[in-house]
């Protein structure tokens, strides 16, 4: 069994988030698209860029395919986002079929299009995602996360989470963690619903309904999650902001 690829690992703990996230049906509102005040809140906020992941998912219910059409998928969607240098891998079992692309598009971006399909009984279910993943400077969300969505409409109903990754350099008081935090809360016009603050870590949990999309998460609205951590090997404070939760590791 050949070793997985950084990028493969990321999309494996996206994948494995995702999972519960697939359990919480997405509502909207008549606010605005989460895209509008999101990525002019991290502005705001002064840290570095660091990184970014839109992550798109698309579920079909009661359908099962196999390895060709999975491949023919994967292929139409890498045409339609222009991914070059695409590579091609799969995994596939009796009652199971997973296959994935991965490769960059013209602006430069590490994009992964997943497909994995599964039959158990009476059970059948696919799901498709596309992972963007960047690095070297921010993208125009808006934008992007409506070319996704226009892309996956044919597939199924798409929901779409995004994470912007910065960081400060050295290591934040908690008092001034506590600060970016609630500046962003006071931004983004956020209520908390749920918080964690223990060691280096403050995480947060709440909803604004000044961002049209939302979940049901332990019974209460939520859409934004912000959290912050000091990572002493590299010397720095990072921040995470994700709607409606962060999916990457933190």
């Amino acid at each position: 069994m050949r070793e997985l690829g950084k990028n493969e690992k990321r999309i494996g703990l996206y994948i494995l988030i995702l999972c519960n996230l697939i359990l919480l049906p997405f509502y909207s509102s008549k606010a605005a698209p989460k895209e509008s005040g999101i990525q002019a809140a991290f502005e705001q906020s002064e840290a570095n860029f660091a990184e970014m992941n839109i992550n798109a998912h698309a579920a079909i219910e009661n359908q099962f395919i196999g390895v060709q059409k999975a491949t023919q998928w994967c292929w139409q969607i890498a045409e339609q986002l222009e991914l070059e240098n695409g590579q091609l891998n799969a995994n596939v079992e009796k009652d199971y079929t997973q296959v994935w692309i991965t490769g960059k598009v013209k602006a430069g971006s590490t994009v992964t299009i997943q497909i994995q399909s599964q039959q158990h009984e009476k059970l059948q279910e696919t799901h498709i995602m596309i992972d963007f993943y960047e690095d070297h400077g921010m993208l125009e969300i808006k934008g992007l996360t409506e070319q996704l969505y226009e892309l996956l409409k044919p597939y199924g109903k798409t929901n779409i989470t995004t994470c912007l990754i910065g960081t400060f350099e050295g290591n934040m008081e908690v008092t001034e963690r506590e600060e970016v935090v609630k500046a962003l809360m006071k931004a983004l016009e956020v209520k908390e619903v749920e918080g964690y603050r223990e060691g280096n870590i403050i995480s947060i949990v709440g909803y604004s309904d000044k961002i049209k999309e939302w979940i049901n998460y332990g019974g209460n609205r939520v859409n934004v999650n912000i959290a912050m951590r000091y990572n002493d090997y590299e010397n720095k404070t990072f921040l995470w902001i994700g709607t409606p939760l962060i999916t990457v590791g933190y």
